[in-house]
Formats: C-alpha cells, structure tokens, sequence
C-alpha cells in the first residue's frame, strides 16, 4: 500500500512506491528496514544502509535490524573547480556564492550570469549541500536543479546559472 513522504531533495509529498520525486526529479534512496526515504548512504532513523528505492523491498519490520557500519571513508571535498573560467573556490561552510556579495565575490566578479547573492555553502554531519537563495538562473547538483537545498560530495558537479560548472574536489 502506497502512502504519502516527503522527498529527501525537495520536500514535496511524494507516493512511498516511488522511484524518483515527480516533482524535482532526483532519484530516491530507501531504507530497506523502515521503508523512508533517505538524503544520505544510511537512514537517519535506524542507520542502516539505504538502497535505490527502485531496489527496495517492502520494510523489513518483523526482521531483527542489521547491525550499523561505520560509514566508509570518502575522502573529503575541499574546494569547487570551474576549469573552463580558472577558478577553484575553498569550501568554507556558511560561505554565500555570489558575483557582488559573499565570499568568493572577488573570484566571481566577471561570471556575469552569477546573481548578487546566488547560493550558500552549508555543512553538517552528513556532508555539504548548497543552497539557492533565489538566484536568478538557479543551480544545480548533478543536473538537478536545487529547491533550494541539495547535498553533494566529491566528484559531483555544481552548475551556477545554467552556465557555469564546478567540480567538487
């Protein structure tokens, strides 16, 4: 039976059979133990282990829990490149990204379809994210457009203004 969660990416109420949010696009992960979707490698509830929700069973529930992993050790994102303009930003939590405001407004002063004050850095203890403060020309993370908050971790690549890309290193 389906029922109604709120997407990882986007907030908006979803059907729990889903593969991916019909409203942002981004593709679910699951816990295979309590049936949520998950932002993260592991469920914030129980700390098992997610899946793609296209690979998910119906919830283990009556299943003794799986006991938690540490999760394995990625290497740490330290900076956003943009190869193609010659600038690399250090990652700083908090920071704002912005063409006139903002930490980086040195580097991004001539990135012209860079808003103002276009996204923000944040950190926790599952990773970073950045978020779009109402920029004009959006962001997004792996080609989903952030609204307004996605995580992204080493490798992934960030485009500022549909225009820009900057690679997570």
């Amino acid at each position: 039976m389906s029922t109604l969660q709120p997407c990882p990416a986007c907030g908006a109420d979803i059907e729990s059979d889903s593969h991916y949010c019909d409203q942002c696009g981004a593709a679910l992960m699951k816990c295979p133990q309590c049936g949520r979707f998950c932002k993260g490698k592991f469920c914030a509830r129980c700390g098992v282990p997610t899946v793609a929700a296209s690979e998910a069973a119906a919830p283990a529930a009556a299943q003794p829990a799986a006991p938690v992993q540490a999760p394995p050790a990625v290497a740490e994102a330290r900076s956003l490149v943009c190869g193609a303009m010659g600038v690399t930003l250090p990652l700083e939590a908090g920071a704002v990204i912005g063409r006139i405001t903002g930490r980086y407004a040195a580097q991004l002063g001539t990135f012209k379809y860079v808003s103002g004050t276009h996204a923000r850095l944040d950190r926790d203890s599952s990773g970073w994210s950045i978020t779009d403060l109402g920029s004009r020309n959006g962001t997004a993370v792996n080609g989903v457009r952030c609204s307004p908050t996605l995580p992204f971790r080493k490798g992934d690549t960030i485009r500022l203004s549909n225009f820009y890309d900057f690679t997570v290193q």
